[in-house]
């Protein structure tokens, strides 16, 4: 729990500091397409780091099973 806590409260907080300085120093609307940028490189990064997460598949329970019909 505390990691989840970390991560929602610090990391918006770090990502207003980084939009916040490059804003400054480029423009808020360049500011804007660099952070889409990195986010996509982020994502890409991960995906190559981690290649398993692109075959995880989420098993869930047909519907007739979640109401509890048989």
């Amino acid at each position: 729990m505390s990691i989840h806590s970390l991560v929602v409260t610090a990391g918006p907080r770090i990502g207003d500091v980084e939009s916040a300085l490059l804003a400054a120093v480029i423009g808020p609307g360049l500011a804007v397409v660099a952070g889409g940028l990195l986010c996509l490189g982020g994502v890409v990064a991960l995906g190559r780091w981690m290649p398993e997460l692109g075959r995880h598949v989420i098993d869930r329970p047909s519907t007739a099973t979640a109401i509890g019909a048989s």
